[in-house]
């Protein structure tokens, strides 16, 4: 899928709007004559650890061929990898799309699925100490804190 400059500004746009608290946008366009054609677009959220270690999240969305596709990585962007290195991965992917509002729903919908895996709600916090407190350990899986569908 080839995107004229306009149409990769235009995409840009939407995918900021969509992801306000992400910065440093870029996009990459590339033709017929490379070996990866298409369109990537990503911006990223930077956790400084300490003064030495920043943990990057990137949000990734590129085009090929006339698909569209989200991913959430950490470490770098999702744009033609050729190796990780310590620390990257990455963390959730869509399946292909039609339409990059399609594949930004999906990466956001994949995001929650993800990060709802590991939240736990107050009245999670009160059963876990309350079952603390009484049995001087926390809750197995099942007790007091839903452990979710984990698999076995």
């Amino acid at each position: 899928m080839q995107v004229s400059a306009a149409e990769a500004e235009e995409a840009l746009e939407l995918a900021r709007t969509a992801f306000p608290h992400l910065c440093d946008w870029q996009y990459e366009i590339l033709d017929e004559e490379s070996d990866y054609q298409g369109f990537t677009l990503w911006g990223v959220h930077s956790i400084q650890l300490d003064r030495y270690q920043v943990r990057r999240f990137f949000v990734t969305l590129a085009s090929y061929k006339a698909v569209w596709r989200g991913h959430l990585s950490i470490g770098q962007h999702a744009f033609m990898w050729t190796s990780a290195d310590y620390g990257d991965a990455y963390l959730v992917d869509t399946r292909d799309c039609a339409t990059l509002p399609e594949a930004i729903r999906s990466l956001k919908q994949e995001i929650a699925g993800l990060f709802a895996a590991f939240s736990v709600s107050g009245e999670d916090v009160a059963k876990a100490t309350l079952a603390q407190g009484t049995k001087g350990a926390l809750p197995k899986a099942g007790e007091g804190i839903d452990s979710g569908s984990c698999l076995k």
